[in-house]
Formats: C-alpha cells, structure tokens, sequence
C-alpha cells in the first residue's frame, strides 16, 4: 500500500514538472513570437472607393486572398489574422462595407474600428453568423430570428482616426472572399436646386433643412426616396410650419410626389425629423454593396 502511494507521488510529481516546462516553452515561444512581430502594412484592398467617382470602379469589388493575410496583432493566442487599413477622416464621412456570404467564413470578421488592436469597434460585422444565418433563412427561417446577420457596414464618420479590416481567428485559414467599401464626404449645405438630385444620409434623431428658393406664385413637385418620418414646411421666417408630411417606415422607397403652390417668393424650407431607427437598422442587412442613400429633388412646374 505504502509502495503504491509512493509511485502515485512520483507520477504526480513528473506530472507536474511536465506541466511546468511545457508552460515554459509554450511562454518562451509566444514571447519570441512577439519579438519577432511586425508592425503589418496598411493593406491596399482595404482603400474604399470614392463614392463621387463611382463610374471609376466598376462594381468595386476585391477578392481578398487569406493566403495573404498578415497578422494583425502582437499575440497570435488567440490573434487576428488578415487585412487592415487606417483611414484619416478630415470631414464627416458616411463610410460602408460590404461583404457578401460564402462558405468557409467561420472565422472572418469584418468592420470598422478605433484602435489598431481591433478591439473597440464602431461597427462589426461576423460573416461566420452571415452564413450560418442565410443557410438557414434559405430552408425557411425568418430573418427576425438572426438580429445580427448583416452583410453591410455603414456608418457615419466624424473627423479622426480609424481603421478598417478584414480579419480571421484561425491562423490557417486560407479561403479567398469578395469585399467591397465605399466612402462620401458629406456635404453640411442641403439646398435645393430645381430639378437637381439631393442627396444625404439621415440618421435617428439628427434634423436635416433642405432650403429652397421660389418666385411668386410657383408651383413645385416635391420627389422623395429613402426617407421617413416628418417632413415639414417651414415658411420664410423659418419658424412657421405650413405643412407636415408623414412618411411611413414601411414604403420609404416608394417615390413620392406632392405638389406646393408658393403666393409670394422667398426662401422656404423642408425639415426631416423622427428618421425611425427600424429603418436605420434595416440597413445592414439590405445585401446592396452599394451606400444607402436617402434624396429629394423639386421642380417647379409654374
């Protein structure tokens, strides 16, 4: 009996010595990983395109090849693996990114982030779940019951620093995925002109006032999409409202028209307001790798 204790001391004693020294290695190498680490490049096919000049791009999309991949992080347990690139914001930007489902993406993530780390995202997206998610939407499921599947990123950027990136946890992945951004400064004057295109990206809880002129006794048509919420009148003193349209956030890209008649010229105004969240969240998983955009447009006809 005493024999047999003593042989269970010693086999947990090199059980535990065993251990120790694995531990030892293990930290001993993860250490010399990191001293041999580099600071990746910023990846080039990551750039977004310019929105302005979209007949530049085509359809804009990359084929990020993780055979390619870089390590992003100092660590590699657990680390991340792939694409990123810092973008300097000088002016509010809406930003977007898309990456359509495939197989294979388990491990991708996808998103626009504040540190260099990856670790404090504006918006994130995990393409794993999208594929996971439209798997099962296609054998019947409803899309309400996966709240975060979305294949689209967009966001308002203020002035700073960000980076944007394409990344795997698993070290070994090698498969090749579409990806698509596109960036658009934004524009702080909204004034209308006849018969012209105004375009913006409304957000819950922002106000947004369209000015337009008129001459005496003008009739205009109002044309609308991707809007909703209210849309009011205000006369020329700008605190006078003449007419309040409510749009439903069911039928946002239903185009509209609707007809004003002006007595006296001046400079009148639209002021969108209550832009519903429903909507705004609706967005992402749109599956468009396009920016959503919202616009009105007027003409006068008298």
């Amino acid at each position: 009996m005493v024999k047999n204790r003593k042989i269970l001391t010693y086999i947990l004693i090199v059980l535990i010595v065993t251990i120790a020294v694995l531990g030892i290695i293990f930290a001993a190498n993860n250490k010399q990983e990191m001293s041999r680490w580099k600071e990746p490049e910023d990846s080039i096919m990551l750039t977004p395109n310019n929105e302005a000049d979209r007949e530049a791009y085509e359809d804009g999309e990359v084929k990020l090849n993780f055979q390619e991949k870089q390590q992003l992080t100092k660590s590699n347990i657990p680390g991340k693996f792939g694409f990123r690139r810092e973008l300097i914001i000088e002016k509010p930007t809406a930003f977007m990114q898309h990456m359509p489902v495939d197989s294979n993406m388990k491990n991708i993530q996808f998103g626009i982030y504040k540190d260099k780390t990856l670790e404090d995202p504006i918006e994130e997206a995990d393409a794993g779940y999208n594929f996971n998610a439209s798997w099962h939407m296609e054998e019947g499921a409803e899309l309400s019951e996966y709240p975060e599947y979305k294949t689209n990123i967009q966001v308002i950027l203020q002035p700073g620093t960000y980076y944007a990136a394409v990344y795997t946890t698993d070290k070994s992945d090698e498969g090749v995925f579409l990806y698509s951004s596109w960036y658009d400064v934004l524009d702080s004057d909204l004034t209308l002109e006849t018969g012209e295109y105004q375009y913006f990206y409304a957000e819950p809880g922002k106000e947004y006032d369209f000015p337009f002129a008129v001459a005496d006794n003008s009739e205009i048509v109002l044309e609308t999409a991707g809007i909703a919420g209210a849309l009011k009148l205000y006369d020329t003193d700008g605190k006078t409202v003449l007419e309040t349209l409510e749009i439903d956030a069911n039928k946002p890209y239903n185009e509209s028209k609707k007809h004003f008649f002006f007595e006296k010229s001046g400079t009148y105004c639209f002021r969108l307001t209550d832009y519903p969240q429903e909507l705004y969240e609706k967005i992402p998983s749109s599956g468009m790798s396009i920016l959503n955009k919202n616009w009105l447009k007027y003409k006068v006809t008298k």
